[in-house]
């Protein structure tokens, strides 16, 4: 009986982790671009300032350089590799930083 009712509270708890692993999308916005990520707020946030960090020392270095475009830049940045598989498996490269990058032109 106690075996019965083990496997079946193991069954269970194996039923529900699919659930408890959905994660919530939140979107940061900063002066030239946004940040959707599934990492949470604190983390979009540190991608965002990066980005930023990034677009401020590209201004600086190469001031002819056009950094505004028509479009809004968008960065997607996933938890980890296996959510950025799932999002875009036809893209993946399998590289091991995990890191893919997508044009829209």
């Amino acid at each position: 009986m106690l075996r019965q009712t083990f496997a079946i509270v193991i069954a269970l708890a194996a039923c529900a982790r699919p659930g408890a692993a959905q994660r919530a999308w939140v979107e940061v916005t900063s002066p030239h671009l946004s940040v959707v990520s599934d990492a949470g707020a604190g983390r979009a946030r540190d991608f965002a300032w990066q980005f930023e960090q990034i677009r401020e020392a590209l201004a600086r270095t190469f001031p002819w350089v056009r950094l505004s475009g028509s479009r809004p830049l968008v960065v997607v940045a996933a938890r980890n590799a296996t959510t950025m598989r799932a999002l875009a498996p036809s893209l993946w490269d399998g590289g091991k930083d995990g890191s893919l990058f997508v044009s829209s032109s």
